[in-house]
């Protein structure tokens, strides 16, 4: 309604092209930059929507390499304005994940916070986020709930460096699958992560 909203300290441009920053989000954020102190690290983030993440990332970090990449043209229009607005070096670019791989490699830091809400779920959401926010960024089919955590989990073997991270945001029910498609594609170091609310909101590896 305000056309902003709250991110690590920070207000973020908003519009129907993009999800509201979450709190859970933030605590996503929080622990990259907790686990992650060399300097020059080279970061991608996948479905960037308001550019929240990388932007927070790019500021809060010791002279990190940040990229950001989304399906959507509108959501990237509003991620560069939030760019520009907080003097944030990330270079923003189109992809659709499912068909593309970003053109970026050699990766430190993969992190997504991808669309996992089940078709099936619709009804238990609030009118506020079904009427504002877009249905692209939110829901997936259910018969193949993690269809973006095993593409991106896939690409990460492709793009992140040996011993590069990868970080998940994930829907509360879906912790141990998520962690078990990292382990199964060879990822080590596999943790699900609890949130403040004691949900488990975070799933990390090492690829």
């Amino acid at each position: 309604i305000l056309g902003k909203g709250p991110f690590y300290g920070r207000e973020f441009f908003v519009s129907p092209a993009t999800l509201i920053p979450r709190n859970e989000t933030e605590e996503l954020v929080h622990l990259i930059i907790k686990e992650n102190r060399n300097a020059g690290l080279k970061i991608l983030d996948i479905g960037t929507g308001t550019g929240c993440i990388p932007i927070s990332l790019a500021l809060e970090m010791n002279n990190p390499e940040v990229y950001g990449v989304d399906i959507s043209e509108e959501a990237l229009q509003i991620a560069e304005k939030n760019g520009v607005a907080l003097a944030a070096k990330v270079t923003f670019s189109t992809c659709d994940i499912l068909t593309q791989v970003p053109e970026v490699a050699e990766l430190d830091i993969l992190v997504s916070n991808p669309p996992y809400i089940p078709e099936q779920q619709r009804s238990e959401m609030h009118k506020n986020v079904l009427d504002f926010e877009p249905e692209l960024a939110l829901f997936v089919s259910n018969e193949d709930p993690l269809i973006f955590y095993k593409r991106i989990s896939e690409i990460g073997k492709q793009l992140l460096k040996p011993n590069g991270k990868l970080y998940f945001e994930i829907n509360e029910n879906y912790g141990n699958d998520v962690a078990s498609l990292m382990q199964d594609l060879g990822y080590s170091e596999v943790r699900v992560l609890k949130d403040l609310n004691e949900k488990e909101r975070m799933v990390a590896g090492r690829r």
